[in-house]
């Protein structure tokens, strides 16, 4: 239909209808005007009814047209441009005036819709394209390999090394296929990450299997049989060396050849597809008879806990002893279940070895149960009867679970009470006395375990005692009416006593920290809130404030709820006085039982705050994560200062070095303005834990991290910070104690009356007296030798103790020697101190000369706290080998002899490396030039050889991606390249490397391979501080040494969080 052009004209004709005009008066001028208003109004309502008529017609009839487009360019975005550019330009050029912007605006989105139609279908079209391009990519390419190896197996000439090879190309091919794969598929977010790995893993298999299985066609079906069955203990006489060992694919295909089950699962379908082939199971021969593994966990049988000491066992050692098939589902329960066993073994020896040390099961991959049967299996127990007193089983057991605080659920089910029991006979009365005896010891081994109340009650009332007498009815009745009582009145009573909050207060700041600093030292620090609040570093910590105003209020209502539920719990009647001096027992155990519920609702210490206070906060870190790391702190806040576009105002700076020397400040000395807070964040992480803010402090100034922080690649970096492992101070002052008081022992003024009986063998009940004087003695030795800990580790002052009381003489004793006076009153002696003085002057001389070393360290404002109570006694060469002393600094040793010319350079800086100094970990800030250089000097000998490994690791392809450093050697070079790398002169190097090892210079070494580097870091060692130097020093295979080196290696693995040699 065509449109007209112009504006619609709305004529108006005056009629002729004999009516005489009036008078030009202002009358008419009056109504002239309204009428002109309406014909006004009437005009513009009739251009807006032509310009809706108009955009109607206009769309019926553009509408076709572009559907007729989208039919014609359904998937071509530039012939579908140039279509709608044509006719928008022919129509608004036919378009009168008054429309063309509404004309425009209507095309312009109908253009729009069409492009979009276009675009998306031809992304649509794309996408299919280039699945299935890639699909067709992939079938090509097997049928490429297939062929290949066809032609390797019709050629009588070939061999397995045609093979590798052909498979060696292959994963050339492989690597370029998925490179395009990458860029085409996975980086237009066609298809997902997940679906290219797994078409990578799924081709990777194919060509392995492919491999093998051409192989055993290959070399006949003797020397296969033999082949696939060595192939299956991990064992491969053809394995494959690829010319192209960077190959990224061949990296993947050599972790994909460390996996057991895989290799069964390859081995299973090799053996398969090889039966095809000759069209027999030639397999069947090799079969083993059927394997019962559970039968061999017996006692005495190859399967047992106790032949797993060491957890060090060879599964295909073991599989190929006992007679288990490579590859079958037996090989792979074996293998499962050795590896299992070794790890319990393993953490087993580490609670033997430190038995104070409390194992998070968790992080050992461990449960508490599994660990349990085999500690007793170790100690020649295989069945424990749970409960039974009278057995030598169950008391062993308990004394070493109590250990690791492992309450057995089998002695929680023998103590639960049977509600209908009615008490009634002798028969139920005797038993419940047996199980009130059990749990009047058990509660001695585990008193933080809240046990049924009934037994408490039934001890307090006397029914245990008029059992054990024979008044049974007696008994019965008690028991019968000991919980008729209304517990609810009774807690109400409790908290509502008029003394309860003043009380309460008082016992919870003397709980927490007694004002007798000295009887605190001699309980060791370690009261009940101590030991289930805070994390092993701080479990001596000595608040400097009144702990009731420093514990947040919601905590300290919880605690005081959780005490008088305790109190009401173990009490009968509605009129209870927890505070009377009768039930100071009671309020103890109250107070134990609430601590526990404490540390369960989530609360404990936090020592990671602003100011360096302790504070009780809820889900504090080392909770959920352990003591935070400095390599996790290091890392966390650089990845944050790296990847922020306002450094400068979030950090103050843009120069990472500046905030590198805050970090090592606040690393080496705690006593420092620089502090790292740890606090709770208000979310969850991605595996349901707790979040938490990392806060870099310096004085007031604070420098929040964003993210979640939270340790990095591995476990490994939440080891416990040590307390006083063997050979520290901690130890020296423990090991003097003992060495005065077993002199005193044996003195001639020393009682051993008390001492002879104790250890005497008696078979019947013990004389009440005789029971007394063990108990004096005991007594008297346990605070003897705690008083005497405490004022040995506080330089042998008595100044700051104000507690004993006036013994007659002690005061006129010389200074250095009153402490010991005063401990052999203590043990005893009650005779003229000038009578022993020879004893106590040998007593004070002992100490003197023990602690000169200690003395030096604590003197020495260089040391933090930890790293005095860590302090290595003994140089590293006499260090002795123990299960904490991968954490013992030789900080001393090094700031006192690194200038010490009469000890090699390497020796007396703990540089065994001899790296050069760059702002290590570990490194000591002291600006050692030696030899135009800045030579490192460590706190630690592990430090160094973490320095030099990652030296090592940052010039090879494993670190291309991670640093700028040039790039010399593979994953795997030849030892001369690294040690070209290494010294600035190798020739020195490389001679010795010939003299004094088995090692070529044209060997490689697996970077990745612990055992591989420690042959070389060991080597490197020995040649910078010189191999006769070091033998002397450390002989020829020193465990600590070995320690060492593997413990820098894996350290320096894991600076690199996961990230080593990534695709």
């Amino acid at each position: 239909m065509a449109l007209k052009q112009g504006k619609k004209q709305v004529n108006l004709q005056a009629g002729n209808m004999g009516i005489i005009s009036p008078p030009t008066t202002n009358i008419t001028a009056q109504i002239a005007k309204p009428i002109s208003e309406i014909v006004d109004s009437f005009r513009k309502t009739a251009e807006i009814d032509a310009k809706v008529n108009w955009k109607y017609q206009f769309d019926q009839t553009t509408r076709d047209h572009y559907l007729n487009l989208q039919n014609k360019f359904r998937a071509d975005p530039e012939g579908m441009r140039n279509a709608i550019d044509t006719y928008s330009k022919t129509v608004l050029a036919n378009t009168p005036n008054a429309f063309k912007s509404l004309a425009q605006n209507i095309l312009a989105n109908k253009n729009l819709m069409n492009m979009n139609h276009a675009s998306t279908n031809l992304r649509i079209e794309d996408t299919r394209n280039a699945k299935n391009g890639w699909e067709v990519t992939k079938q090509s390419h097997k049928d490429e390999l297939n062929n290949a190896l066809f032609t390797i197996d019709n050629n009588p000439d070939s061999s397995p090394i045609n093979i590798n090879n052909e498979i060696d190309k292959n994963f050339i091919k492989y690597n370029e296929n998925y490179f395009n794969a990458q860029e085409s598929l996975v980086e237009t977010g066609r298809t997902p990450q997940s679906q290219i790995t797994t078409d990578l893993d799924n081709d990777i298999e194919n060509a392995e299997r492919l491999r093998v299985l051409q192989i055993m066609k290959n070399i006949g079906e003797v020397d296969a049989l033999k082949y696939i069955i060595e192939y299956a203990s991990g064992k491969d006489s053809f394995k494959l060396q690829s010319q192209n060992p960077d190959n990224p694919i061949f990296k993947k295909y050599e972790n994909y050849l460390k996996d057991p089950f895989t290799r069964a699962d390859n081995v299973k379908a090799i053996k398969n597809l090889y039966t095809q082939h000759i069209g027999k199971n030639i397999f069947a021969k090799s079969q083993k008879p059927k394997i019962n593994l559970d039968e061999l966990k017996e006692v005495g049988k190859e399967l047992h806990a106790l032949e797993f000491i060491g957890g060090a066992v060879d599964a295909n050692a073991l599989a190929e002893k006992i007679g288990v098939e490579p590859g079958s589902n037996t090989y792979k329960d074996l293998i499962e279940y050795v590896a299992k066993t070794n790890n319990i073994q393993r953490v087993v020896s580490k609670t033997m070895q430190n038995e104070n040390k409390i194992i998070n099961w968790d992080d050992e991959g461990v449960r508490p149960e599994e660990w349990a049967t085999v500690v007793l299996a170790n100690n020649g127990i295989n069945k424990v009867r749970y409960g039974s007193l009278n057995t030598d089983g169950f008391i062993t057991a308990m004394n070493l679970f109590s250990k690791q605080d492992y309450y057995p659920p089998q002695v929680e089910s023998y103590l639960k009470i049977n509600k209908g029991a009615d008490y009634q006979d002798e028969s139920s009365l005797n038993n419940f006395k047996e199980k009130a005896d059990t749990y009047k010891y058990v509660q001695n081994l585990f008193p933080n375990v809240e046990y049924p109340h009934l037994y408490e009650k039934a001890i307090n009332a006397g029914a245990i005692d008029e059992i054990e007498n024979g008044n049974f009815s007696t008994a019965t009745n008690i028991l019968k009416n000991i919980d008729n009582e209304n517990f609810e009145t009774r807690l109400q009573n409790i908290a509502n006593n008029e003394n309860n909050t003043l009380n309460f207060r008082h016992m919870f700041n003397e709980k927490v920290r007694s004002p007798n600093w000295a009887l605190e030292m001699m309980s060791g620090g370690k009261d009940e809130l101590n030991q289930n609040l805070f994390t092993s570093q701080d479990q001596s910590t000595f608040f400097a404030m009144v702990p009731s105003n420093i514990t947040p209020p919601l905590a300290y209502k919880k605690f005081e709820n959780f005490f008088n539920e305790s109190i009401a719990n173990m009490t009968s009647g509605t009129d209870v006085n927890q505070w009377s001096e009768k039930n100071k027992g009671l309020v103890d155990k109250a107070w134990n039982v609430a601590t526990r519920k404490l540390k369960q609702s989530g609360w404990g210490i936090e020592t990671n705050t602003f100011d360096g206070q302790p504070k009780l906060v809820k889900d504090p870190y080392w909770r959920t994560h352990g003591e935070p790391n400095f390599n996790d702190i290091y890392s966390h806040v650089k990845k944050n200062f790296m990847t922020d576009k306002n450094a400068e105002d979030n950090f103050g700076t843009n120069n990472w070095k500046i905030i590198q020397q805050k970090l090592n400040q606040g690393f080496d000395n705690q006593d420092s303005n620089v502090k790292f807070s740890i606090d709770r964040q208000m979310y969850n992480d991605e595996n349901g834990n707790p979040a938490y803010k990392l806060t870099l402090w310096e004085g007031d100034m604070a420098i929040p991290i964003e993210g979640n922080f939270k340790p990095g690649w591995t476990d490994y970096s939440k080891k416990p910070i040590p307390g006083a492992p063997t050979g520290s101070i901690g130890t020296l002052i423990n090991d003097t104690t003992n060495e005065i008081y077993e002199n005193f022992i044996k003195s001639g003024w020393f009682n051993n009356q008390v001492s002879t009986k104790q250890n005497k063998s008696i078979s019947s009940p013990l004389d009440l007296s005789i029971q007394n004087q063990i108990r004096d003695y005991e007594k008297k030795t346990d605070l003897g030798k705690k008083f005497l800990y405490s004022i040995i580790r506080n330089g042998l002052s008595l100044s700051e103790f104000r507690f004993y009381p006036d013994i007659p003489g002690l005061n006129d004793q010389p200074a250095e020697i009153r402490p010991f006076a005063f401990v052999a009153k203590m043990m005893g002696y009650n005779g003229d101190f000038r009578e022993i003085s020879t004893d106590l002057a040998t007593a004070a001389q002992i100490a003197n000369n023990k602690l000169s070393m200690q003395k030096k360290i604590n003197l020495n404002r260089n040391f933090s706290n930890l790293e005095k109570i860590t302090e290595a006694q003994l140089p590293p060469e006499k260090t002795i080998m123990s299960n904490n002393v991968m954490e013992l600094n030789h900080k001393n040793y090094a700031l006192e002899n690194y200038n010490n010319t009469e000890l090699r350079l390497t020796h007396r800086t703990n540089n065994w490396g001899a790296v050069s100094s760059d702002n290590w970990d570990g490194e000591l800030a002291l600006n050692y030039q030696r030899d135009s250089r800045k030579f490192a000097v460590f706190a630690k000998p592990k430090d160094s050889i973490r320095a030099a490994v990652k030296t090592i690791l940052n010039h090879s392809t494993l670190t291309a991606s991670l640093n700028e450093v040039d790039t010399r050697y593979s994953s795997e070079p030849p030892i001369k390249h690294i040690l070209m790398m290494y010294a600035e002169d190798s020739t020195s190097y490389l001679k010795s490397l010939e003299q004094h090892t088995n090692f070529k210079p044209d060997d490689t070494i697996d970077l990745m391979d612990s055992n591989q580097m420690y042959k070389l870091l060991k080597f490197i060692t020995q040649h910078e501080m010189g191999f006769e130097y070091f033998n002397e020093k450390f002989g020829k295979n020193n465990p600590y040494v070995n320690s060492v080196i593997f413990t820098g290696f894996e350290e320096a693995i894991n600076s690199y969080n996961g990230e080593l040699g990534k695709l």
